[in-house]
């Protein structure tokens, strides 16, 4: 299995409450962007609740196939002031959970299922393909002439938990190795197979990302789902220095606001 890695455009924190309607009108307006118009629809999975949060069911679930309970035998316990409690084990498997609704192929139908449903979400996954010229533009040449390791091939939009992983790991100064922050509930994400090096992750969204199309993605989202600008804690500041590359921007005590981070797995 290969390298997997995201540039991930989050929104920091708890999300807001957020419609079925307020997702379909955004639709009818990303589509409209340079980046998205020619876009094909790859999948589309929503449950309905009443806001987003973290703990909606995941899509796979572990559900028990056998449980079985360990006693120690009689003659184990005949000699101990206390005997030692039972323990159970249990054999689980991955169970598929299904979504409240999926489509895939047509904008079209997604978009009128939002429009026409009363409620909020729960969770959302929709996924769009990247079209061969969008492709081979993020083949943009590196300065040293070194080859390209990332090959982004689809975009995604998705409300629920969201994190950034590192296959190393982060060693932070309290002795703890973390290979995953949870920055959020709401992000749009480029994905595909490989590593952002020989980039330096923010010089690869200066490139691609800023004074691009991905911009009008970005300053739409901004204006539909804003953040009200706030200092960061000081355990999100100790997350920005130790966890190395998280953070590619210069000011570690920057308020809080939409922003790049990477994703490798």
């Amino acid at each position: 299995m290969g390298f997997y890695s995201e540039a991930v455009y989050y929104r920091p924190g708890e999300a807001p409450v957020v419609t079925a309607k307020e997702v379909g009108a955004f639709l009818q307006k990303l589509l409209q962007t340079d980046f998205i118009k020619a876009s094909r629809l790859s999948s589309a999975d929503i449950n309905w609740g009443a806001k987003i949060t973290s703990d909606v069911r995941p899509f796979f679930d572990e559900q028990p196939v056998n449980t079985t309970t360990y006693r120690q035998p009689w003659w184990k316990r005949l000699f101990r002031n206390k005997p030692r409690p039972a323990f159970t084990t249990s054999i689980t498997t991955l169970k598929s959970i299904d979504p409240d609704f999926s489509c895939d192929g047509d904008f079209d139908e997604l978009i009128v299922k939002l429009l026409s449903q009363d409620g909020n979400i729960g969770r959302l996954n929709i996924v769009g393909g990247l079209t061969e010229e969008q492709y081979q533009w993020f083949q943009g040449p590196h300065p040293s002439g070194e080859q390209l390791n990332f090959r982004p091939d689809s975009w995604s939009l998705q409300f629920g938990e969201i994190g950034l992983h590192s296959i190393t790991g982060w060693d932070l100064t309290d002795g703890e190795t973390i290979s995953e922050v949870v920055v959020g509930m709401m992000a749009f994400s480029i994905h595909g197979y490989g590593y952002f090096y020989p980039w330096e992750f923010r010089d690869w969204i200066e490139k691609f990302c800023i004074g691009t199309p991905i911009q009008e993605v970005c300053s739409l989202l901004r204006l539909t789902w804003p953040v009200t600008p706030a200092a960061p804690s000081a355990d999100m500041v100790k997350i920005r220095r130790e966890c190395t590359g998280l953070w590619p921007y210069d000011k570690l005590d920057a308020p809080l606001g939409w922003a790049w981070g990477p994703s490798e797995s």
